[in-house]
């Protein structure tokens, strides 16, 4: 939820963000239609699984979704880092942590993108989930001035499936706004 919450902040705060980087973020109150032919991911059944503690299954699933990319076959990603992120998810559930919840904005984001003025850079996998993907290419459309950079072979945690062309293309963001200030 960090890009929503990101995306929030830039509307509700915009003298505290500088620059704005979304990566796979999503948009409070913006659910994306999808083509008939796509089968969403199982939202409901992950919150299901939540509120029963079935956390093995709830972390298989979403590392389905958020690692594998959904509809994608697990042999997508390299099994390391497949492997690691399915333990984070694990052992963050095994620990029981109560999560605060976000307090989204009124009116919600959906409606308002057109109030970010902070320079953004949008960055989403083309093998996320079909709803955060139409949400990305949405926010980089409405956002004046936005730039989207796609990664074709990543899904969810482009940041860990190819480290080094995301922290280069974040650096370059960064500096450019850096300079565009000066």
């Amino acid at each position: 939820m960090g890009g929503t919450i990101a995306l929030d902040l830039a509307i509700e705060r915009p003298e505290v963000v500088d620059a704005l980087v979304l990566v796979n973020g999503g948009t409070s109150g913006f659910r994306a239609q999808l083509p008939a032919d796509v089968t969403p991911p199982p939202f409901e059944e992950m919150e299901r699984l939540w509120e029963t503690k079935s956390w093995e299954r709830l972390a298989d699933l979403e590392t389905q979704v958020w690692v594998d990319g959904w509809g994608q076959p697990p042999t997508r990603i390299d099994p390391e880092l497949r492997d690691r992120v399915h333990d984070w998810i694990l052992t963050t559930y095994r620990a029981e942590n109560n999560e605060g919840e976000p307090e989204p904005l009124d009116p919600l984001a959906s409606g308002r993108l057109g109030e970010v003025h902070a320079p953004t850079l949008v960055m989403i996998g083309a093998a996320d989930e079909p709803g955060g993907v139409i949400n990305g290419r949405r926010v980089a459309d409405l956002v004046d001035g936005a730039r989207l950079v796609e990664f074709p072979d990543a899904a969810h945690m482009l940041h860990l499936e190819q480290p080094k062309r995301f922290i280069q293309l974040t650096l370059e963001f960064l500096s450019e706004v850096d300079a565009g200030r000066s």
